[in-house]
Parts: structure tokens; sequence; C-alpha cells
């Protein structure tokens, strides 16, 4: 049997070889015609499955991804301005530490030993140090992941966050635990196929967003 096309109505009509070449009627419209049988199209291969990833990226739902984003990002702009604050206090409180009289050392001297003096500078220090440069990177860093874009500072300002929370918990000082779990909360967020999809998309064009 060969495929044959009606020219009237197009339709694909099943006809014997040996009727190729002869008069046939259409089965369908009733027309005469030769019979001519239609060329076999030849299927071309497409090309093969994109990967994962970037199927993941034509589906990549924007409004989704800066839902999720949007919450963490928040929460890292508040914490970096608190941090900022808590910099701030630190480093005036180790300047007025320092400026203080030690007991005995002037006559309207505090009731500080100089040891205690020791302990409030270090700490307002450590405070300073710690908080003053951390908590501008991660309010940007939380900025950038509000906007979904920035994939890079996003990234620095998580890690930053996760290196200085370790390292305040290291000194025992309690302002590490917000900055740990920010780093894992952020970090978490990154892994998320939409976000990491739609930082993606921005870092690679970024007009188009």
């Amino acid at each position: 049997m060969a495929p044959v096309t009606c020219p009237t109505c197009q339709a694909s009509l099943p006809v014997p070889a040996e009727l190729i070449g002869r008069t046939i009627r259409c089965g369908q419209c009733q027309t005469e015609f030769e019979a001519v049988a239609t060329p076999r199209q030849r299927v071309t291969p497409g090309p093969p499955a994109a990967p994962r990833y970037f199927r993941r990226h034509e589906e990549c739902d924007r409004e989704i991804a800066r839902e999720k984003a949007g919450i963490v990002g928040f929460w890292m702009m508040l914490a970096g301005a608190l941090y900022c604050l808590v910099g701030l206090g630190g480093a005036l409180l180790a300047a007025l530490a320092i400026v203080t009289p030690a007991e005995g050392s002037a006559p309207q001297a505090l009731e500080i030993s100089s040891d205690e003096l020791l302990v409030v500078i270090s700490v307002g220090l450590a405070l300073a140090f710690l908080c003053l440069p951390g908590g501008p990177l991660v309010l940007y860093g939380g900025y950038k992941l509000r906007s979904l874009r920035g994939a890079g500072w996003v990234k620095t300002s998580v890690i930053a966050s996760l290196v200085l929370g370790c390292v305040a918990l290291l000194l025992c000082m309690i302002v590490g635990v917000p900055f740990v779990l920010l780093g894992v909360w952020g970090l978490v967020t990154l892994k998320d196929p939409d976000v990491k999809t739609a930082l993606a998309q921005a870092d690679a064009d970024p007009a188009a967003v």
C-alpha cells in the first residue's frame, strides 16, 4: 500500500502499489484523479533535550522567585542595619572606655578597675570589628537578593555572614547567632531552583529583567 493524497480534499488514501499511475476515485469527495504516491517525509531528529537546569531556566517564574527571596532579603536588610548600630555602639563603648580613667588614677575616677576597662574595651572593639564590616555587607546583600540581581554580591554576603557568625560564636558572643542563622537561610534560598535561575537570568541579561 502506498499513501496517495487527493488533490481536491487533501485526504490521504492508502492505494495498492499496482494502482499507482492509474485513475482512481477519492472515497470521500468522489473526485477522479491520477494516483501519484505521496513522497514519504523524512523525519529529522530534533535537538537533544536540554539539561534540567536550562529547562528550568526557561520555565522560571520570576514572581515566585521574588516571593521566596524577598523574605530572606528583608531579614538580611533588617539584621544588617541592626549590625551597623551594634558596631557603632561597640566602637563608641570602646572609645568611652579608653578615655575613662581607671580606679584611683584621678580624684573623680569612676569605680572601674583597669581589668574591667580592658574587658569593656575588648568587647567594644570586637563588636565594632565584627559588625561594622559585616553589617553593611549583609544589608547590601539582602537588598540585592530582594531585587534578584547580583548573585555574586548575595553569595559574598551570605558567606561573610556565616564566617562572621562563627567567629563571634568562638568568641562567646551571642551576636554571632543571627549571623549564622541568616547565612544558613541564605544558602538554602540560593539553592532554590527558582531563585538560582532568576539570579542567573539577571546576570546574563540585566536589561531583560
